[in-house]
């Protein structure tokens, strides 16, 4: 044991050394996240709130009054994009739902605006739009395969609902 501590100590100038070199990093460069961890992170998140999955790849946020989406639109759009995905279609009302959580709280990482529920002759978002890539792809898969199945009359969509 006595070695052991005499070696320690021997090497006592070194260790203060890489300490101090260690404080320095982290006061210039702060704590990094590791490459692993951010895409375990982020793949994680994008397995539990398809939603936000959905937001990201599928719209963008401009936050202008003049954008304007209809609830429908968007949850036609919603169950495409899921059943693409591999995954079961939600029920409307639920899709409805995760909307109107997102709306006034989720922003696009990309525009760092926020869209608002609103009503005009229907029900929709402000500020909210598909992107012209996602919507040619849905408007020509409908074409494809002569239109695309309302939610509305299936009867065998589970519910997501935890």
């Amino acid at each position: 044991f006595e070695e052991f501590v005499g070696a320690l100590l021997a090497e006592g100038p070194g260790v203060l050394n890489w300490l101090i070199e260690g404080l320095l990093d982290y006061l210039e460069s702060g704590l990094q996240i590791p490459a692993a961890i951010a895409d375990a992170t982020k793949s994680y998140r994008e397995e539990s709130d398809p939603m936000q999955v959905f937001l990201d790849q599928c719209c963008v946020v401009t936050g202008s009054e003049m954008d304007f989406t209809k609830t429908r639109d968007l949850v036609d759009a919603f169950q495409f994009w899921i059943e693409e995905s591999g995954q079961s279609r939600w029920r409307d009302r639920t899709v409805t739902v995760r909307l109107k959580d997102k709306a006034g709280r989720w922003r696009d990482p990309r525009t760092g605006k926020t869209f608002d529920a609103a009503k005009r002759s229907v029900a929709g978002y402000i500020g909210l739009t598909i992107t012209d890539m996602f919507n040619a792809r849905m408007v020509e898969a409908r074409a494809k395969a002569g239109s695309y199945p309302d939610a509305r009359t299936r009867k065998d969509i589970p519910d997501p609902d935890f």
